[in-house]
């Protein structure tokens, strides 16, 4: 067998005296006998031991190690998704270094030299390493200048290809085909006519960076927050669309930690948007907001901007507003979400429904601590959000933001009157 990836040898007497590693470079790795099978006098091939051969650009001709009764260690325990192994061998002392490769050629590759030496000599269709060359440089990187390139060259992208780029070309859907680029890490579509996102693609398992500005999003639906990306998305710019709202959903992007939403037409952001405790940049500038989740003020991050968002200045100038007349009464599962939250009993998100999760999520925190759900009076304060961002970007002439907050009962609603303001309309 033989594939293609980045390789560094590093000898183990070296490398205890000097930090220094070399560069990997790209290599074709192959696994198999040295020179043609060999046949007794009775006619029975006999047994050759394994030999793992490694032809690089500047050694073209390749080194040969054996394989077989020669391997000290191999770490891949937390690095075989990722493409990256390290196999040790007893002579010579060097380690083996292997990353960005395929993870089933790596997994299967791995798996022969795991196996011991009976069994290695039943392996079948090992070919001689006499004939291995270096294979030409993978491609990683792909810029479509135009829309019929861009449908040109779709199909026949490597698998191997880790950014896209399609730029200003006009697409008005996102191409199914592109789930099959399993190494895929940026995909940039901005600058087209996209008017929707896909609800039934499985996206790459290893995108990390998604740029989706300046199209024609309307909507971000639930099914794209349920796919792989909500565990390995990082960076997600939708800005410059139409979109009106966030789903609750997008909160399960638990690996965020940039996410741009400005110039769009949002009223109103997701009231568990503090669950995105990885987020360091959130942009939320130019947009229709009236007020924010006070779940905002639990997190944590580098850069806060929110400019051009025109909160209501006559709202926050409308203190001596009527109390309420009545007050709910709050239902069994309003008890039961309360004593949940106030004894801080451990929740296991996978076994609930998420419209359980979400309800838990949905509490609103009175001013004297205790969570409202349905059974209280929702209302607005003023946060500054110092701590919150060390940077924060906003209107001039605007001391503070308005979060959604609530109280509890008459008493706390008279308690901490005179600085809560009515909810707006939306």
């Amino acid at each position: 067998m033989k594939f293609t990836c980045k390789v560094s040898v590093v000898s183990v007497d070296i490398s205890r005296t000097s930090h220094a590693s070399p560069k990997p470079c790209h290599s074709t790795v192959g696994l198999g006998h040295h020179g043609p099978e060999k046949k007794s006098s009775s006619g029975e091939v006999s047994s050759q031991p394994l030999y793992l051969k490694i032809c690089s650009g500047k050694n073209k001709q390749g080194t040969r190690y054996k394989a077989t009764s020669n391997v000290r260690a191999m770490f891949h325990r937390f690095a075989m998704s990722q493409g990256r192994a390290t196999v040790s061998l007893h002579h010579p002392k060097v380690d083996i270094h292997f990353s960005e490769a395929q993870p089933g050629e790596l997994c299967q590759f791995l798996t022969i030299l795991r196996l011991p030496p009976e069994k290695q000599k039943r392996i079948e269709n090992l070919a001689s390493l006499s004939d291995l060359t270096v294979a030409k440089k993978a491609v990683r990187k792909f810029v479509a200048d135009s829309f019929a390139e861009y449908r040109t060259a779709l199909p026949k992208l490597p698998e191997t290809l880790e950014q896209l780029r399609a730029v200003s070309i006009g697409l008005v859907e996102i191409d199914i085909r592109i789930m099959r680029l399993a190494l895929l890490r940026y995909l940039d579509l901005s600058k087209n006519s996209l008017t929707a996102l896909p609800v039934d693609m499985s996206w790459p398992g290893s995108l990390t960076q998604l740029d989706l500005s300046h199209n024609k999003l309307t909507s971000v639906p639930p099914e794209f927050c349920c796919s792989t990306l909500a565990t390995s998305l990082i960076n997600l710019n939708l800005s410059n669309n139409a979109i009106e709202s966030l789903p609750d959903m997008l909160c399960t992007f638990k690996a965020l930690l940039v996410l741009d939403v400005s110039h769009c037409k949002i009223t109103r952001l997701p009231h568990i948007l503090g669950d995105l405790k990885q987020l360091r940049r959130l942009d939320i500038s130019h947009n229709q907001l009236k007020y924010l989740p006070k779940s905002l003020t639990m997190l944590r991050m580098e850069e806060l901007s929110m400019a051009g968002v025109l909160f209501d200045p006559v709202m926050l100038s409308r203190r001596n507003w009527p109390p309420p007349n009545t007050w709910t009464v709050p239902s069994l599962m309003d008890l039961a979400a309360t004593a949940v939250v106030c004894n801080r009993i451990a929740v296991v998100h996978n076994q609930l429904p998420w419209l359980i999760h979400s309800y838990l999520k949905s509490a609103l925190s009175c001013e004297c601590g205790r969570p409202i759900f349905l059974n209280g009076l929702s209302c607005l304060t003023v946060h500054t959000f110092k701590g919150v961002a060390a940077s924060v970007q906003r209107n001039q002439d605007q001391y503070g933001e308005p979060i959604e907050t609530g109280a509890c009962s008459q008493r706390c609603f008279e308690r901490f009157r005179h600085k809560l303001y009515p909810l707006p309309a939306l």
